[in-house]
């Protein structure tokens, strides 16, 4: 049986339509893939759904989790499935279990906290990415062992009439300078979100600024801005995002947009900060106490007035620099969330619950606040997808109570 699968085209890349998708592939194509006999699939212990079982050739208990986006959590999730599988042992007549079980988490491109977690694991885990191309009207997939060449053979993917090939104009030379200089993860990151943004509304426009390209509704009404940092040496997203509401002279309620960094994996967002213009000072808690003293504004930097040598301590001496931090982010953090995040040039990005934190205290001068109505407060991490779309929906409810 001929089994067809639905694939979409971003640029250059293609990718599966979904996860369910490139599962149905796996599972069909398992053993020309990775040599591996399927077994079971979605199957479910303590709670839990495995994605793919399988058996080796000494009939070791082999298990797959697939992921069609980076994620920095697969190991726990295989980790968690292990020790299931191990107080259950399943399919006992089909495998031997006191051969070693081994882990296998599928994915288009590695976080480096799945190398951090895998470093300090006891279990048997592999890390695999996956390699599309299309050639002479045929797209074809195989599977890479991460850091090593190794490639496992290559197998045809039979694909569906309704492929879906984006009808979008062509990426503008400026985009294309920006995603040549970056990771092959972050330039499909980029063309999705590009098209995510364009197809979007109608009235969506892209045009060409110095240093970048901006997204939104007509020229004075901006949403989203890529950009390329080169003291970063990655892509950067802006989008403008609502503050909050402030009382005008004629009694009614107008929303605030400040043009917000968003520093994520593209996946999560952990920062934000507001960058009125350009790529700015700004740096976050993390990336304080790794970056040499030169790329960190002077403000957070020690005195020369208290310090001999201040810039020399700051660099050599971890300890100095992780007390010194902790009294900048003590009295930053105190002071910053009672005043109106609206000052340009602020060297401290917020993470999104203080960020949020800053909102919320501004209620206390009779101002909605705008962000609960889409993100949940309670979680510490916030998908890209949904400050995206926050994005747009509040300008566009913005435009049209303009416009009655």
């Amino acid at each position: 049986m001929t089994f067809l699968y639905s694939l979409k085209q971003i640029g250059d890349f293609w990718k599966f339509e979904k996860e369910s998708d490139f599962e149905d592939f796996l599972w069909h194509n398992l053993e020309a893939l990775l040599e591996l006999k399927p077994l079971k699939r979605q199957y479910y212990v303590k709670g839990q759904y495995c994605d793919i079982l399988a058996v080796g050739k000494n009939r070791e208990l082999i298990i797959l989790e697939l992921k069609i986006a980076e994620d920095r959590y697969v190991v726990q999730q295989l980790t968690r499935y292990y020790h299931s599988l191990l107080e259950e042992k399943p399919f006992f007549d089909q495998i031997d279990y006191s051969q070693p079980v081994h882990l296998i988490a599928i994915l288009p491109s590695i976080h480096r906290d799945n190398l951090i977690d895998c470093k300090y694991h006891q279990l048997d885990i592999k890390l695999i990415t996956f390699l599309m191309r299309h050639e002479q009207e045929k797209i074809y997939f195989r599977f890479k062992q991460y850091g090593t060449d190794y490639l496992y053979p290559e197998v045809e993917i039979k694909t569906q009439d309704n492929i879906l090939e984006l009808d979008l104009p062509k990426v503008p030379s400026k985009l294309k300078q920006i995603i040549s200089r970056a990771s092959e993860y972050e330039t499909q990151c980029i063309l999705e979100t590009r098209s995510k943004i364009l197809r979007f509304h109608k009235n969506i426009t892209e045009n060409i600024i110095s240093g970048g390209v901006i997204y939104g509704l007509g020229k004075t009404k901006p949403i989203a801005e890529i950009r390329f940092d080169a003291r970063r040496n990655k892509p950067v997203l802006f989008l403008w995002l609502p503050f909050s509401s402030s009382q005008v002279i004629s009694r009614t309620s107008r929303r605030t947009f400040l043009r917000i960094r968003i520093w994520t994996d593209w996946q999560t967002v952990f920062y934000l900060g507001y960058i009125r213009h350009g790529n700015g000072i700004m740096i976050t808690a993390e990336e304080y106490t790794i970056f040499p003293a030169k790329l960190i504004p002077a403000s957070l930097l020690p005195p020369k007035r208290n310090y001999e040598n201040p810039i020399q301590i700051f660099d050599q001496d971890k300890n100095f620099r992780q007390q010194y931090m902790k009294s900048i982010m003590d009295t930053y953090t105190r002071t910053r969330r009672n005043i109106y995040y609206q000052k340009h040039g602020e060297p401290l990005a917020l993470s999104v619950q203080d960020y949020i934190n800053v909102i919320t205290n501004r209620k206390q001068y009779n101002c909605e606040l705008l962000l609960s109505d889409i993100l949940d407060l309670s979680k510490a991490e916030f998908t890209l997808e949904n400050f995206i779309e926050l994005a747009f929906y509040e300008r566009l409810l913005s435009r049209k109570n303009n416009t009655e």
